[in-house]
């Protein structure tokens, strides 16, 4: 077979497995982005030999996806060599949808700005399709005066402010009008003041203050999954209908939970919740109020304070249907509930009534501590035999425990108390981070 009749598929796995990468993935690369270590494909082959050149530069898919890393040494030229490699770049793709991010070398851009790479991308704004972006004021301020209108095609953005930007603040105007948008993740940004809906929009994350998210049901009435930090200043007496949202993640206080009008929600995540708005009594309203108990699928809670294990019992009682939980800790005074309480309330040989949890697959334990006790070792053992493999009487009938998650520790003391189920199919792993979106 020819090489120039190679799918694109094919060649890009040759580049990946055959080629150095192009430039390291930078070590703060937006998890999102996707940044490969080999992620310039196109560029590799480029350089085996004059043939495999002729076929890269003759293939506009392979050009589709760029990934600008702003290094110090960059503007040295005054960022020359890079503007000129990207506008290369970008007319080899021969006006095909782009996915691009731009992100510094390290955490932040430090006292230069990319302005002028971020000049040349909204040149092209018309064919961006994906775009994964670490920001500066300026870079925001010109995208909004300049793009707003011109990005008709963008389906997802996923954009951070550089941690030296000033805290005045600033929205995201430039996206106002983008009818195709389907997922928007910004940090320490704010919505358009004056947008068009975004009839397509299914995933939504603000990581900080969500303003008026009264407002969503209108904005985006198919929206799917939201986060967002629940520090609102003002929240007016009325209910948010999304009738399409399957999940749920609040990070912050619980005031804006009754607000929610969710019929088919199957995912509730609760993280740093203020303990004065009584969190687990707020959830157990909350449940009472839309039945949501009977059909959610995964349950999270991440306290910054002691658990209250009998009201987490009681939550626990009601959600027979849940197959994911996670329960952080993020304080190492609460270790006892963490360790032997807890444990021991999932644990169907240890309970007295039926078991709770029935259907439980996968569980995420985060804790500041790493775990060690004989009741976590035991409520694994137990779950993981099923009801199949134990003999736990009437009315216990459960699901295998298939997937347990810890905090990351370099000590993984029970993965190996647990080497006989492990090599049955048990998964355990020690890669639990207190940023990770649990489910």
């Amino acid at each position: 077979m020819s090489n120039s009749s190679l799918p694109v598929e094919v060649l890009q796995h040759i580049f990946s497995f055959a080629c150095l990468p192009c430039h390291p993935r930078p070590p703060g690369c937006m998890p999102e982005a996707g940044c490969a270590e080999c992620a310039n494909y196109a560029l590799a082959l480029g350089r085996i030999c004059k043939q495999w050149r002729d076929i890269a530069w003759n293939m506009p898919e392979l050009w589709q996806r760029l990934d600008i890393i702003v290094t110090a040494r960059d503007y040295e030229d005054d960022l020359a060599n890079k503007l000129q490699l990207v506008r290369e770049w970008i007319e080899r793709s021969k006006s095909r949808p782009l996915t691009v991010s731009v992100q510094p070398l390290g955490q932040s851009y430090g006292y230069c700005s990319p302005l002028p790479v971020f000049n040349v991308l909204a040149d092209y704004s018309k064919l961006l399709k994906d775009l994964y972006l670490h920001t500066t004021d300026d870079c925001l301020h010109m995208l909004n005066r300049n793009v707003r209108g011109h990005i008709p095609y963008l389906e997802s953005l996923v954009i951070t402010r550089d941690r030296n930007a000033f805290s005045t603040p600033i929205t995201l105007d430039f996206i106002s009008d983008a009818p195709l948008l389907r997922v928007l993740v910004y940090e320490r940004l704010g919505l358009p003041r004056d947008r068009n809906p975004w009839p397509k929009l299914t995933r939504l994350a603000v990581h900080g203050n969500l303003d008026e998210p009264f407002h969503l049901g209108q904005l985006s009435p198919k929206l799917e999954y939201l986060r967002f930090g629940a520090h609102v200043n003002y929240m007016p007496m009325v209910t948010i209908p999304l009738r399409f949202l399957k999940s749920l993640v609040i990070d912050g206080t619980m005031r804006t939970l009754h607000h929610f009008d969710v019929p088919a929600l199957e995912s509730l995540v609760l993280i740093n919740p203020d303990r004065h708005d009584h969190p687990l009594q707020a959830l157990i309203d909350f449940m009472d109020r839309t039945q949501c108990d009977l059909q959610l699928r995964s349950l999270g809670i991440g306290l910054n304070f002691a658990f209250d294990v009998e009201a987490l019992r009681s939550i626990l009682s009601r959600t027979v249907n849940i197959r994911h939980l996670y329960i952080g800790s993020f304080m190492a005074s609460d270790y006892r509930a963490l360790t032997r309480k807890i444990p021991s309330m999932l644990d169907p040989k240890a309970c007295e009534e039926d078991v709770l949890l029935p259907k439980l697959e996968t569980l995420h334990y985060y804790t500041v501590d790493p775990v060690r006790s004989a009741d976590m070792l035991n409520m694994i053992k137990n779950r993981w035999h099923g009801s199949i493999g134990l003999s736990i009487g009437a009315g216990k009938d459960m699901a295998k425990l298939r997937k347990v998650r810890f905090a990351k520790w370099d000590e993984e003391v029970l993965a190996e108390k647990l080497k006989a189920e492990m090599k049955q199919g048990l998964e355990v792993t020690y890669d639990l981070s207190y940023f990770d979106d649990p489910f």
